[in-house]
């Protein structure tokens, strides 16, 4: 079990790879992706309310964005 403050690998690794695409996959800065991808999760993580409400579940549609690029309204 992992500690409430560690991100698993997958989370990572999957950040990572979204950086290093959108940055047009420049060769080796590898290091560099995994530990901006684990310093962005960490950020999103300590920004999260304790208490969260069912907005701020990922799939709900409050969290949702539209094809324009906007939040709905709700």
């Amino acid at each position: 079990m992992e500690p409430d403050d560690q991100i698993p690998d997958e989370l990572i690794r999957a950040r990572a790879h979204d950086i290093w695409d959108r940055h047009h996959r420049p060769e080796g800065y590898d290091l560099q992706c995994w530990l901006m991808a684990e310093r962005e999760l960490k950020a999103e993580r300590r920004s999260k309310p304790e208490h969260g409400t069912a907005a701020d579940d990922v799939g709900s549609p409050a969290n949702e964005i539209s094809p324009d690029g906007e939040k709905p309204v709700p």
